[in-house]
């Protein structure tokens, strides 16, 4: 036995639920929102620790004035023209405010990725308004700016006893906790000193526990780290078929016509007797008469004589129904996508109980680089994929090291919604997504029209879920994975034309770490894109996007 890794587990763990017993219940997106809370408001901490030691408190004020003007006539539809206009608070000799004004910027282009995934809806939406649908949507920053501004005004009115970083941290954490994360307000049961105490203490306890699970040899703690200790083949086959099905979003050319017309040519070419239109009614997807779902995906950028779509397959119960859906493959002599188009796969979870996804994320953390680095294209390998981000970087950018304390903290979930919200802050915008009733989604994959790679990563993930179900000590199919990869697939594919994409994501969204610095490039091709996706909302009537003149309501 390991006494350390023992007694790292207990201690974790004990730490955890104390952590929670506090709070209240055991809400990981509010753990979450504690995780990131002091990096986020540093900024701001540092901010008035430049004004205290370098300048006074008028200039203070000056400051905050120029820049609530700065935010009041920020033009959202043409960032391109707009410049940090209160720069010339920056010409110092050393740059040191400058530096801080960058961080207070790329505070402001996370932070409503920051509410998105920790706030409670309703109190996202009350901030964010309508802005349900997607992750990034457009006047996202403009709308972190007021955030910004809302913060700075404070420390305004404050400014006299903010005497120390912590105690600026605190005001702005107390503020965001009483003005959009309500929820989480301070108490008597829990309090700031709280927070910080026990996040001191998590932080020195994960680096104890990492240390203690690198040295650890035994298969004491297995089935808690999912240990693989076999090196037995996993290979399922067709055996025990497990049902699923795939999305592929692609680009079909203008010349077939609408999607009607697109309808026609894949029933006549396929010899499909159906195809639905619409998914609001999720029985289709088991109509075994149709091939499935097709309708525009408005995700997708447009391009000129190419419309975006996507194709979702009925429920594959066996192999039968795979080869027939997977015609979709074959349809075209050439297939269009670009690199954010990708190939999702749901896999039915009717042998599942509350052990068996665990070990599904486990295994996913613990294999997710290697995983993504073999099927994925390399620009999907860095983590920048907005609606596939990686679980195992949760914490941080070091997957290896987090992950025993992210296993530990899968461990004590109760039920399948705090493991949801452990895994992906309750959305779906991960490499595996859990959210579904009765599935789940791997979510990595490009989109391509090599149907034999599709072929292969599909039984792939099928082999993986079922060594899952099953608690095999070993997790992969590693003759697939050498078999089936995106450089091999580079070589053999001569079908798929990969367009070029114009607003390319180039930031890591979920890191909430405002010493990244966001350049104007990923601002303008974030806005981009995001007002492009919000138009195709618009015209679909999925939703109503505008552009407010003012957003949120606690003003």
């Amino acid at each position: 036995m390991n006494s350390e890794l023992s007694k790292s587990v207990k201690d974790t763990k004990t730490l955890l639920n104390n952590y929670f017993s506090k709070t209240g219940d055991k809400n990981f997106k509010q753990f979450y929102y504690d995780w990131f809370s002091e990096q986020m408001y540093q900024p701001f901490a540092d901010l008035v620790g430049y004004f205290k030691s370098h300048s006074n408190k008028q200039e203070f004020s000056n400051f905050v004035k120029d820049f609530s003007i700065y935010v009041d006539v920020f033009n959202n539809d043409n960032i391109k023209n707009e410049h940090f206009s209160i720069r010339n608070y920056s010409k110092t000799k050393d740059g040191s405010l400058k530096s801080i004004m960058d961080r207070v910027d790329s505070f402001s282009f996370q932070a409503r990725q920051y509410v998105f995934s920790f706030a409670k809806i309703e109190e996202h939406n009350d901030v964010f308004v309508n802005y349900r649908g997607k992750t990034n949507m457009a006047y996202s920053y403009h709308k972190g700016l007021d955030i910004s501004k809302l913060i700075l005004k404070n420390i305004e009115k404050n400014y006299d006893v903010l005497n120390s970083k912590d105690k600026s941290i605190n005001m702005v954490d107390t503020l965001m906790r009483k003005k959009i994360f309500k929820s989480y307000a301070f108490n008597d049961s829990y309090s700031y000193k709280d927070k910080s105490k026990f996040l001191s203490e998590l932080r020195m306890q994960k680096e104890a526990l990492s240390k203690h699970y690198d040295n650890d040899k035994s298969l004491e703690f297995a089935d808690v780290f999912q240990t693989e200790y076999s090196d037995k083949p996993v290979h399922n086959g067709n055996k025990n078929y497990l049902s699923n099905g795939f999305e592929l979003e692609f680009y079909y050319p203008e010349n077939i016509g609408n999607s009607d017309d697109l309808i026609e040519h894949l029933k006549k070419k396929n010899n499909w007797k159906h195809i639905y239109t619409t998914s609001n009614d999720p029985s289709v997807y088991a109509d075994n008469t149709s091939a499935g779902v097709i309708m525009p995906d408005v995700s997708l950028i447009p391009y000129d004589k190419l419309n975006p779509i996507e194709y979702a397959s009925k429920i594959l119960r066996n192999k039968a129904d795979e080869q027939d859906c997977l015609k979709i493959f074959d349809t075209f002599d050439k297939g269009y996508v670009n690199k954010h188009c990708s190939l999702h796969q749901h896999i039915g979870t009717e042998n599942f109980d509350l052990d068996t996804y665990k070990r599904l994320v486990k295994r996913v953390m613990q294999h997710e680089k290697k995983l993504v680095e073999n099927f994925a294209a390399e620009e999907r390998t860095d983590n920048k994929l907005l609606y596939a981000t990686f679980v195992g970087n949760n914490l941080s950018d070091n997957a290896k090291k987090d992950y025993p304390l992210l296993c530990l903290m899968a461990d004590i979930c109760d039920n399948k919604e705090q493991l949801t919200n452990m895994v992906s802050y309750g959305q779906k915008y991960k490499t595996l997504n859990i959210v579904p009733k009765n599935t789940v989604e791997f979510r990595y994959m490009n989109g391509h029209f090599n149907k034999k790679f599709a072929e292969g990563f599909m039984q792939f993930n099928r082999d993986m879920v079922q060594s899952a179900i099953d608690n095999n000590g070993s997790h992969l199919n590693k003759a697939l994975l050498n078999k089936h990869n995106w450089v091999n697939n580079q070589k053999e594919d001569t079908k798929t034309e990969i367009k070029d994409i114009r607003h390319l994501y180039e930031f890591a969204f979920d890191r909430f770490d405002p010493n990244i610095k966001v350049s104007d490039k990923v601002k303008i091709g974030d806005m981009t894109q995001a007002k492009m996706v919000n138009n195709g909302l618009n015209v679909t009537r999925q939703a109503s996007v505008q552009n407010p003149k003012r957003f949120g309501r606690y003003y």
